[in-house]
């Protein structure tokens, strides 16, 4: 009996796991710098006109400086900034909606 409890419970904890994963190796190369950076704080995303934007929130926007939001296609589309005003692009973007995608 608690052979089968442990392998139950191994199995929903491989399973239960939700990595988010691209088939884009740019998309990848970019969430790994974004990672590895020792201020990063997130990866989020959100579906604009049926397409994933991706914020990379590197951790500059609090010390006043730049994040890019990329899309699918690792294409800059947007971008936000500590003490600039909010370009026309970021109204796109519902604040509500952002998703986890990776969290330090």
């Amino acid at each position: 009996m608690k052979y089968a409890v442990l392998v139950c419970f191994a199995i929903f904890a491989t399973t239960s796991c939700k990595k988010d994963t691209t088939d884009n190796p740019c998309l990848e190369t970019k969430f790994e710098a974004v990672k590895a950076m020792p201020g990063s704080v997130s990866i989020q995303k959100q579906k604009v006109d049926g397409e994933w934007h991706y914020w990379l929130n590197d951790g500059t926007l609090e010390a006043n400086g730049y994040e890019a939001i990329i899309n699918s296609s690792c294409e800059e589309v947007c971008n936000m900034c500590g003490v600039c005003r909010p370009p026309a692009c970021y109204s796109l973007y519902d604040p509500n909606k952002w998703q986890v995608v990776w969290e330090k």
